[in-house]
């Protein structure tokens, strides 16, 4: 669950995002680990999904939609209220694509909302699962 289903941030993330471009709906998949194979010993992923907000990144792209100062090191950064962790996947049902978080993310204030903290997320293109 995220902050932005809690009444007092829903006001500030909207207002925020609708003013700054590409905020959509994403679908974020969670591995749970599901046992392991027999013959290799590797452990079995499933995924769980959930549908969560937030505005995607790309790298080269003109127009940032922060005024937050964040470089970039693979192809993306992704922006949310929701809790991420590494492994996560976030996938675009818009432009079929799916990218992957790579290390902890961020916790960001930005003063232009009153303090309202996201987080921030590397991304990279992966595969679908």
């Amino acid at each position: 669950m995220g902050h932005f289903r809690v009444g007092v941030y829903t006001d500030k993330w909207e207002a925020m995002l609708c003013n700054r471009g590409d905020y959509r709906y994403y679908t974020r998949r969670i591995p749970v680990e599901a046992g392991t194979y027999a013959v290799s010993g590797w452990p079995k992923v499933t995924w769980t999904s959930e549908t969560i907000a937030g505005v995607l990144q790309l790298k080269g792209s003109t127009s940032y939609p922060f005024t937050v100062g964040l470089s970039m090191r693979l192809d993306g950064l992704f922006w949310t209220l929701d809790p991420m962790a590494h492994g996560y996947r976030v996938y675009d049902e818009v432009e079929a694509l799916t990218y992957e978080v790579d290390g902890a993310p961020l916790v960001v204030e930005d003063p232009e909302v009153g303090g309202l903290a996201f987080r921030v997320c590397q991304v990279r293109l992966v595969e679908f699962p």
